[in-house]
């Protein structure tokens, strides 16, 4: 019982833990694309 009780608070502290990068790395990554994609378009014009 103290094993699933272990097991579901670190999954719930984990999935806290991905929320937290996921919003905070989404937008450099997206702004990382945008820039490749014009760095891409001005080497091929």
């Amino acid at each position: 019982r103290e094993l699933d009780t272990l097991i579901t608070d670190t999954m719930a502290e984990l999935t806290v833990y991905r929320e937290d990068i996921q919003t905070k790395l989404v937008p450099y990554a997206q702004d990382t694309a945008a820039l490749l994609g014009q760095d891409l378009q001005l080497l091929t014009t």
